[in-house]
Formats: C-alpha cells, sequence, structure tokens
C-alpha cells in the first residue's frame, strides 16, 4: 500500500483546520476587547504595576472638576469646589517624585456640584509637602477601595487639583 495516499488527506485536513481555527480566533477576539465605549463614558482596564491589581480607569464626564488652595497642613483637607457627574468619591493623595502615593482620606459624593467641602484625614499632611485631590467613581457598594473604584481620567491623566501644605 502507498503511505504517501493514506498522508495527503490527513495533511491537507491539518492544514485546512489550522487555517480555520486561525481565522475563527482572530474573528471572536475583536469582539472581546477590553475596551467599551458609551455615549457617556469610556471604561479601559488598567494594570496598576505598584499594587498588582487591575482597576478600571473611566473617561472624564463633561463638566467635572475639582478646586483646592494651598493650605496649611493638618488633619483635614479642606476642597473649594467640586463637580462630579456621578455618585464617587474624592480623595486624597500624597505627591512622591511627581507620582500619586499613598491615600489619605476621601469623602463620598453623590452626583452634583459643591463648595467647601472638608476631607478627614487617616493621618495628617505634612508642611511644605505637595497633595493630589482626585475623583473615583463609585463601583455600587458605597464603600472606597481604591482598587475597585474606578478613577477618573480625563485623556490619559487623572481629573485632579494639586496643592501644597504651608506652615
Amino acid at each position: 500500500m502507498d503511505t504517501s495516499k493514506i498522508y495527503t488527506p490527513v495533511v491537507i485536513a491539518l492544514v485546512a483546520g489550522l487555517i480555520i481555527g486561525f481565522v475563527a480566533g482572530r474573528s471572536s477576539g475583536e469582539s472581546n476587547s477590553i475596551e467599551s465605549n458609551t455615549e457617556q463614558q469610556k471604561e479601559s482596564i488598567v494594570f496598576d504595576h505598584t499594587k498588582d491589581v487591575v482597576t478600571k480607569d473611566v473617561q472624564k464626564q463633561e463638566g467635572e472638576y475639582i478646586s483646592v488652595q494651598d493650605q496649611v497642613a493638618g488633619e483635614t483637607v479642606d476642597i473649594a469646589s467640586v463637580k462630579v457627574s456621578l455618585d464617587g468619591w474624592l480623595a486624597v493623595r500624597e505627591v512622591v517624585g511627581g507620582q500619586m502615593g499613598n491615600i489619605l482620606g476621601a469623602v463620598r459624593l453623590s452626583t452634583g456640584s459643591y463648595q467647601d467641602v472638608t476631607v478627614d484625614l487617616l493621618r495628617p499632611t505634612i508642611s511644605e509637602n505637595e497633595y493630589s485631590v482626585v475623583i473615583y467613581r463609585d463601583n455600587g457598594d458605597k464603600e472606597f477601595d481604591q482598587n475597585f473604584d474606578s478613577l477618573v481620567i480625563d485623556g490619559n491623566d487623572p481629573v485632579s487639583s494639586l496643592f501644597k501644605t504651608v506652615e
């Protein structure tokens, strides 16, 4: 019996199977994108290398802002004004080497505009240091967790306002 007659159909079937599998895999991969677009917001999955966790960033909504002034170091931070488009958290973070560091405190805000918001801190700010105030979108559990609540971004940067502490 000629073995080449037996192997030829097997090789053809194997090659055809590989091609079909490759094409099917590519088309299904396109529908499983990690980004989703809606009319109001854009969410993307981001890996936080400093914490080894996956967090979500949420694109800034129209008109979202934070205004904070330099202030005396202490156990609270006073925010002059803030506007949030969805329920979330206003958090105070240390700035270390130009990067956001530890979160010192957060306050929950419902959708709307606010004046004179005070954030109680877990530990006081230090004189002559820089801090950032940022917005997180609540994941629905009404408990702040930076690993599960979404940091609101504008382009590639968080919606934030920097301030320095003075004596």
